[in-house]
C-alpha cells in the first residue's frame, strides 16, 4: 500500500479516536488520585490500541475490497508472524514512561507497581491477542495481476517513512524487485528499499510458488 493511502488510513483512525476521547473521558471519570495514573494508561490503550486498530482493520479492508476479486484469485498463504523479542523494548519502554511520573509525584509503593504491572500485563496481552488475530486471519493473496494482503489486520500502522513490513494492501507483480526462500519463509523484496513483504510457504509448494513468481518476471536473489 502506497504512503498516501497509508496516511490517510492513519488520519481517519486518528480522527475518530479524538471525536471519541471526550466521551471515553466522561466514562472514565474518577477523582481517586490512586488512580489516575491508571486511568489515564488505560485511556491511552483503549483509545489507541482498541480504537485506532479497529478503525485502521475496517478502512484498510474497505480500501483493499476493489482488489479482492476471487476470479482473480489463483492461491493464498499465511502472513509470517513477527517475533515477541522485537516488541520487548517497547513495551519496556512503556512501562518506564509510566513509572517515571509515578516517582515525580512520590506516589510510588509496593501497591502502586504492583498495580501497574498488573494493568501493563493485561494491556500487552490484549496487544499480542490482536497480533495473533492479525497474522492468523489476514492472508496474502496471490492473484492474476498482483499480491493482496487482505483480511482481519488489527496491526497499528504508522506512516512515519515509505518502509513497507507485510503491510495490507495491493502489490503489483512490477513492484516487486525479487524473492529469497529461508526456512520456509518466503521474502518479497519491493524496489526501491521500500520493505518486503514475508509469507509462509510450505515445503511441498516452493517449487511451484518460484515457478509462478519467475513467470512473473520476478527471480530468486540467490540464483542472481
Amino acid at each position: 500500500m502506497n504512503n498516501s493511502k497509508r496516511v490517510m488510513i492513519f488520519t481517519i483512525a486518528l480522527m475518530s479516536v479524538i471525536i471519541l476521547l471526550p466521551f471515553i473521558l466522561t466514562f472514565t471519570y474518577t477523582n481517586k488520585t490512586a488512580y489516575l495514573q491508571i486511568r489515564y494508561s488505560n485511556i491511552l490503550f483503549f483509545s489507541f490500541v482498541i480504537i485506532f486498530s479497529l478503525v485502521q482493520s475496517l478502512v484498510r479492508i474497505f480500501i483493499t475490497s476493489k482488489y479482492y476479486i476471487k476470479d482473480k484469485i489463483l492461491f493464498s498463504l499465511k502472513l509470517s508472524p513477527s517475533k515477541l523479542y522485537n516488541r520487548l523494548v517497547f513495551y519496556f519502554q512503556l512501562i518506564a514512561m509510566s513509572i517515571i511520573p509515578l516517582i515525580k509525584n512520590n506516589s510510588f509503593n509496593n501497591f502502586s507497581f504492583s498495580l501497574l504491572i498488573f494493568n501493563f500485563t493485561i494491556w500487552i496481552t490484549i496487544i499480542e491477542l490482536f497480533l495473533y488475530i492479525s497474522y492468523k486471519y489476514t492472508k496474502v493473496y496471490f492473484m492474476t495481476d498482483g499480491i493482496l494482503i487482505r483480511g482481519l489486520d488489527l496491526r497499528m500502522d504508522l506512516p512515519i517513512n515509505d518502509d513497507i513490513r507485510s503491510h495490507s494492501g495491493f502489490y503489483p507483480y512490477f513492484d516487486i524487485e525479487n524473492f529469497t526462500i529461508k526456512n520456509n519463509i518466503l521474502k518479497l523484496q519491493i524496489y526501491g528499499n521500500r520493505g518486503y513483504i514475508e509469507v509462509i510457504i510450505p515445503s511441498d509448494k516452493i517449487k511451484h510458488i518460484k515457478t509462478y513468481l519467475e513467470s512473473k518476471k520476478i527471480y530468486c536473489k540467490n540464483a542472481h
